[in-house]
């Protein structure tokens, strides 16, 4: 669905397979059941064969087609565009007003809320009725 379960936020500058791990140890503490994990090519490496090998994770590296130097859709990428793009539409995470992690944390959990109740609480699009046996119907329809 694209939405944010877990926020973590690595501290300043950690390097890329540091913070793979503590993300990725995270992930199969809070949710076992996940068996596939797509990233970024600034995961790939030892990453790959320690999340197979510690955590039964298949981490599936996202990369760009060689020689490819304009837009290009990538496979489960525009899942998290998507996401990003959801987030974006709030003002208070367009501009990074907060002064702790934590506080920028909970507003990007509350945009997330907010974007499942709409997508909850919309109600899907009404087809007309087939045909009626009512009389009056066919008058106020003009079938």
């Amino acid at each position: 669905m694209g939405c944010c379960w877990r926020f973590w936020s690595p501290r300043p500058a950690p390097r890329t397979a540091t913070a793979g791990r503590r993300l990725l140890w995270r992930l199969r503490r809070h949710f076992p059941t996940i068996r596939l994990v797509w990233a970024d090519a600034g995961y790939a490496g030892k990453l790959i064969i320690w999340a197979q090998q510690a955590l039964t994770l298949t981490l599936q590296i996202v990369r760009k087609r060689q020689g490819v130097h304009h837009f290009e859709v990538l496979p489960r990428r525009w899942v998290v565009e998507r996401s990003f793009s959801w987030l974006g539409k709030y003002c208070r995470l367009a501009v990074d007003y907060e002064r702790k992690p934590e506080h920028h944390q909970a507003w990007v959990q509350w945009a997330m809320v907010r974007v499942m109740v709409k997508r909850l609480t919309q109600q899907a699009p009404r087809s007309p009725p087939e045909h009626s046996a009512w009389p009056h119907d066919a008058i106020r329809t003009g079938s």
